[in-house]
């Protein structure tokens, strides 16, 4: 495979922690597959975003990468203790876990939720509140009384023998970067490819795996911003990168 010569120096680097920057088109992953190939007796791990570009992945990289999304490790470690339980939380689940029927409040309390799960916190706080609501004198006094029907819902999903509140694919994968895992006993190098689309919760991962003492290399273009909707932060403005 011929390399242009901007690719070269990113795939000859040396750097243990490596930001590629590069606009739609101009072979950032191309670029991944040249480093690893460039590393045959590494074990590294390439990152994906979701479960088909996982499969278009092991198409093209080299043996030695392992092509998993976030979601699978986590599942492996342990989301399959929540099998008995995992789906989508709809709103009747969370007002019978709550026990309210106030909507407006189930839904505060579903919004909070998903701002907690996206982010790189460790437990929910009055932050995770929907900033916008804020505005509303009515929901500015009942924020602190959602933010702990939110904790106590978020403790009914993580209780594996609470069979009537369902734990989401975020939830487990959340409860994973919480137990801060050390991916370094398994691989020497993560690639994070579309940096500019992973949330917080991806983001927190990669610079836990930095602090192990992985190589990590993230690649992206924050012009490309597609996944804001769910939390995406442009990780390629890290203070640790």
């Amino acid at each position: 495979m011929q390399f242009t010569h901007e690719q070269e120096p990113a795939i000859r680097s040396q750097a243990r922690i490596l930001k590629l920057i590069a606009f739609a088109g101009t072979g950032k992953t191309t670029t991944l597959v040249g480093y690893a190939q460039a590393r045959p007796q590494a074990r590294i791990l390439y990152l994906c975003y979701n479960k088909s570009v996982e499969v278009a992945a092991k198409q093209k990289f080299p043996l030695n990468v392992t092509c998993k999304t976030a979601h699978g490790l986590a599942y492996g470690a342990i989301g399959k203790q929540y099998k008995h339980k995992l789906g989508n939380l709809r709103l009747t689940d969370i007002a019978r876990a709550i026990n309210s029927q106030n909507w407006e409040l189930v839904r505060s309390v579903q919004e909070t939720l998903g701002n907690y799960l996206a982010s790189a916190d460790e437990k929910i706080g009055l932050f995770h509140f929907p900033a916008e609501k804020l505005q509303n004198e009515r929901m500015r006094r009942a924020a602190d009384s959602i933010v702990e029907a939110t904790r106590r819902l978020w403790a009914q999903m993580c209780d594996v023998n609470n069979h009537a509140t369902p734990i989401p694919h975020d939830g487990y994968l959340k409860l994973w970067a919480l137990s801060k895992p050390d991916l370094s006993t398994r691989f020497d190098i993560v690639l994070g490819d579309e940096a500019q689309d992973i949330n917080p919760v991806i983001a927190g991962l990669l610079a836990q795996q930095a602090a192990y003492g992985m190589g990590v290399v993230v690649c992206g273009d924050g012009h490309q911003m597609l996944y804001r909707f769910r939390g995406a932060v442009d990780a390629l403005d890290a203070p640790w990168l």
